[in-house]
């Protein structure tokens, strides 16, 4: 039963060997909004254009999207009063 259990551990150790040679480097976009008086945009979205990728932001008004691949993009950020912003970003990993 033993003998069992080792080779079980190392033919699931092999197969992951060869996912980390395959992963692909990834960026993370992440920042604050804020109104002209320095409060927190609380519930804002962020999201990258022509995509489903997006985030919200917390109560302090920061926000995290993790896993993009490195490129250039449109990201809008919207909150409800607001003209939605629209800026290009260049992500490197």
């Amino acid at each position: 039963m033993r003998i069992i259990k080792s080779v079980l551990l190392s033919m699931v150790l092999l197969l992951l060997i060869p996912i980390g040679l395959f992963a692909q480097q990834t960026a993370t976009l992440k920042g604050k909004l804020i109104d002209d008086t320095d409060m927190p945009l609380i519930g804002a979205s962020v999201v990258i254009e022509g995509t489903t990728i997006g985030s919200t932001t917390d109560i302090d008004g920061n926000y995290s999207i993790s896993a993009i691949q490195p490129g250039t993009y449109s990201v809008v950020f919207s909150f409800i009063g607001f003209i939605p912003i629209k800026e290009s970003i260049t992500l490197t990993a």
